[in-house]
């Protein structure tokens, strides 16, 4: 018995020994597991504050290096007076910035071209001379606007020149060749005076060449009137000599791709790319007298006219005095003859009328109008009607007119036509 209560004795104990290690190596094992976590976490949160303290120290770097570039372009382009633009190393204007010198010469591509630039493509544009645009750290010439840059390199700079004069040349002659009109070079050359010139004179030119030369190749769309075609059909009902619109005509449209090259304003080439239509011409109908008048020298008959004064025709129609042509035919008579009118009207005028003195207009209808011109006498008013064989008036010489006879005029739709046509 005792020897058992000693085993149970000896056991309890052991446990008791195994149990207080067992709490012991439990409490270690937590602290230590407690003591990693606390490292690790401690750990792991400094790498984070270091890294976000070396980002920091990046982020301000970077901040620094840019606030420097920044500052030293401030001081770059403070320091930029302006923006030259040269032409074979001669500088031409100066602009406020590099972007408007660029702009500037972009603009001369389609400067010459027609302004409607929405029809307009450019395929090749090019200068002949060779540019630069460069900055400038001090100013010898004063900023232009771009505006004033287009103006200067197109207007170019005043040339000057002499021509000296040949046999045979006019104003005329010199103004074409050079590319001027009269009145430009009357202008150059105020101490002229009229037009003659002798040969060995000299004359004084004066042109403007633009600055740059560009050569450039763009298709143009644009929209083109097509003209009406006019048929004529004959009309027995009507007198030769006049017309009248059967049907009238309508333009057409087209519209029409062109590729065009242009060295400055003057066009080099034109070529038709493509071409459709938009809208089909209708030709106009015309209407053509084949009617013919008969007229006789008598004063009777059925005749449409007669000769309004027997005589012989010393002037015809259409013969040339000087720079001008005779519009009708004059018949010889005196002073005091009888006038007669030709045919069957209505007095449209009666009265003077400048270099034809007094003068009779009769309207016979259907276009046709006679006019009887240096009258010494007119019997009739104007609104009158009148058959053909009436007297009308008397021969005289009034107006421009060399001696008496009467000048004799038939019109057809206002137009001047030969009176024999209708007189016989």
């Amino acid at each position: 018995m005792n020897q058992k209560s000693s085993q149970l004795k000896y056991y309890t104990r052991q446990l008791k020994k195994r149990t207080t290690k067992f709490k012991r190596g439990a409490l270690f094992f937590g602290i230590c597991f407690l003591c990693g976590c606390l490292f690790y976490f401690w750990s792991g949160r400094s790498a984070v504050l270091i890294a976000e303290q070396e980002q920091a120290k990046g982020t301000v770097s970077g901040l620094a290096e840019q606030k420097v570039l920044t500052d030293l372009k401030e001081k770059l382009n403070w320091s930029i007076k302006g923006w030259a633009i040269l032409v074979e190393g001669e500088s031409i204007l100066v602009l406020a910035s590099e972007t408007e010198a660029k702009e500037v010469l972009a603009s001369l591509q389609t400067y010459y071209f027609p302004h409607d630039k929405a029809q307009l493509k450019v395929e090749k544009s090019e200068f002949e001379e060779e540019i630069e645009i460069v900055p400038l750290r001090s100013l010898g010439e004063q900023v232009v606007t771009q505006a004033e840059a287009l103006q200067i390199i197109t207007q170019g700079k005043e040339k000057k020149g002499e021509h000296l004069v040949k046999k045979g040349e006019s104003l005329w002659t010199i103004a074409r060749e050079h590319d001027l009109t009269v009145a430009e070079l009357r202008e150059m050359n105020s101490a002229l005076k009229g037009t003659y010139l002798q040969p060995g004179d000299v004359l004084k030119l004066k042109k403007s060449e633009p600055l740059l030369t560009v050569v450039s190749t763009a298709r143009i769309t644009v929209e083109e009137k097509v003209p009406y075609k006019i048929v004529y059909e004959n009309d027995g009902t009507l007198w030769r000599g006049q017309e009248e619109v059967k049907e009238a005509g309508k333009n057409g449209l087209r519209e029409v791709t062109y590729r065009v090259t242009m060295c400055n304003e003057l066009e080099m080439e034109r070529q038709i790319m493509a071409k459709k239509t938009l809208r089909t011409a209708k030709p106009q109908i015309v209407r053509k007298g084949a009617k013919i008048m008969v007229a006789s020298r008598g004063s009777g008959g059925s005749s449409a006219l007669s000769w309004p004064l027997r005589g012989p025709i010393t002037c015809p129609y259409g013969k040339k005095r000087g720079s001008t042509i005779h519009t009708g035919i004059d018949v010889d008579g005196n002073t005091g003859d009888a006038v007669l009118a030709a045919g069957k009207g209505k007095v449209i005028f009666a009265g003077w009328k400048g270099s034809y003195g007094k003068c009779i207009d009769i309207d016979h209808g259907q276009g046709l109008v006679t006019r009887y011109a240096h009258l010494n006498q007119i019997n009739v008013s104007v609104g009158q009607n009148v058959s053909r064989g009436n007297i009308i008036g008397e021969v005289g010489s009034t107006g421009r007119s060399t001696g008496s006879h009467l000048h004799f005029e038939v019109r057809v739709n206002g137009r001047y036509t030969n009176p024999s046509r209708y007189l016989n």
